[in-house]
């Protein structure tokens, strides 16, 4: 009995304390945090965002990085929209990059141009989970009304995969309308086969030789890029009379190392059991995104500002700041120490330039693609980032980790479940630049749905 009522008194004491750093952490948030009044993208008083002007003016930012948590986050996905119109309309953004094809994105944006049908070619070039949901519809809807104005929002794209609904044969048909006189016809054949993942070249049994024949092409489409010629006079797609990007070699050159990737990609899924240890494998696609996006940064869109929509692990870096706090996940520090993110490589470059935001919640429920079915939002350590802003009570809010005037704990490690919802423990500022704040997560809809 004596030990049960030590153990008791225990319990009330660690409680106790707990409750008290939480209400303190609490109210030291409280002036440095932004309180957003709505998600609603159709409401267009801004007055609440108009923080963003200003830490955009003070970093010079140039690309934006709109995360989020899983892929089914519904009410994410409306804030989203709302701050893109936002900076489009008032910061002077107007290209909007999703996580979705380079190819099938610059491709549709050439289409969109020609035929002014933002909404279908949207459809065809980003992935479904976006651009079928009810909560993009909105988005959809102002991307479609720039296109009367003198700035319309320019779709691109930045996944070296090929969305899954687009034709490989597009793909195939811009790439050799190029003389690529350093291929022979037999390796031409061959690139042809890879495109399209035929399964002849996904045997895995000539994965060097196929390697080696890519390699070939991305060298040599490397060299064009560097000719002194005026490569903007000739058509990206001929059979739709469609322009091509300014340096169209070095736009295949980022397409194909993504095919590249990809065809590498699908052999080890297919034919190789995935090595949490082989960071090389795990950390493909996003080095290729990386890639791309500081490509479109600092050569396409040099003069432009982007809005990048995309995973929080996506937008993160240093990864090897965080660490589980959850003892049957402690493998994921090993991984974490290995990751490399698009993050990393962008900041890497771009360094301020670029400002990424991280989007979590207290409570709610999220779509779960894989079997369509909505979760519960799991619930948060007493500690937790997230259960100490819900303190504050707002439904909205939002924390610029840049904000020297921060609070010393936002400045030291913290545990919060930014990161695919898992409390993780580290030094958040070097992971994110900003966190979005929503106090109710409801799940993506589709159709019909509630």
């Amino acid at each position: 009995m004596k030990n049960l009522y030590i153990s008791i008194i225990a319990s009330i004491i660690q409680f106790s304390c707990t409750s008290q750093e939480v209400i303190e952490k609490s109210r030291s948030l409280e002036p440095v945090l932004k309180e957003i009044k709505t998600i609603d993208p159709n409401n267009e008083d801004f007055s609440d965002l108009q923080f963003l002007k200003k830490i955009i003016e003070r970093d010079s930012v140039q690309v934006i990085l709109l995360g989020e948590q899983t892929h089914g986050d519904g009410s994410t996905f409306l804030a989203k929209s709302r701050i893109i119109k936002f900076l489009h309309k008032e910061a002077g953004f107007d290209v909007l990059a999703f996580e979705s094809g380079i190819f099938n994105c610059t491709y549709a944006w050439e289409k969109i141009k020609q035929n002014g049908n933002y909404a279908e070619e949207i459809r065809k070039a980003v992935f479904h989970m976006w651009v079928n949901s009810n909560e993009c519809s909105t988005l959809i809807n102002y991307l479609q009304s720039t296109l009367a104005g003198s700035n319309p929002v320019e779709l691109t794209g930045f996944d070296p995969r090929l969305t899954a609904n687009q034709n490989c044969q597009l793909l195939i048909d811009g790439l050799f309308y190029n003389r690529l006189d350093f291929l022979t016809q037999g390796e031409k054949n061959l690139i042809v086969k890879i495109i399209c993942f035929d399964e002849e070249v996904l045997s895995g049994k000539d994965k060097t030789y196929n390697n080696s024949v890519m390699e070939k092409l991305i060298n040599g489409l490397d060299s064009l890029s560097r000719l002194d010629i005026l490569p903007h006079l000739e058509s990206l797609h001929p059979n739709d009379n469609l322009p091509g990007p300014d340096n169209k070699f070095e736009y295949w050159k980022h397409v194909m190392e993504g095919v590249k990737v990809s065809y590498n990609s699908d052999l080890t899924s297919k034919y190789e059991k995935v090595n949490l240890n082989d960071a090389e494998i795990l950390n493909a696609r996003d080095v290729q995104m990386g890639k791309n996006l500081v490509w479109l940064a600092k050569n396409k869109y040099k003069n432009r500002k982007i809005i990048v929509w995309a995973a929080n692990f996506h937008c993160f870096r240093n990864s090897e700041e965080l660490t589980s706090t959850v003892e049957a996940l402690k493998f994921i520090d090993a991984v974490n120490k290995k990751t490399i993110t698009m993050g990393d490589i962008l900041y890497d470059s771009l360094q301020s330039r670029i400002y990424s935001i991280g989007f979590t919640q207290y409570t709610g429920k999220r779509k779960n693609l894989q079997n369509n079915k909505t979760e519960d939002i799991p619930d948060y350590s007493d500690l937790s980032f997230e259960n100490v802003i819900s303190s504050v009570g707002n439904e909205y809010s939002f924390v610029d980790l840049r904000d020297t005037n921060n609070p010393v704990w936002l400045k030291e490690e913290f545990i919060s479940s930014l990161r695919s919802g898992k409390d993780l423990n580290g030094k958040w500022k070097n992971v994110t630049d900003g966190i979005f704040y929503i106090k109710e997560m409801k799940p993506s809809t589709f159709g019909n749905e509630n």
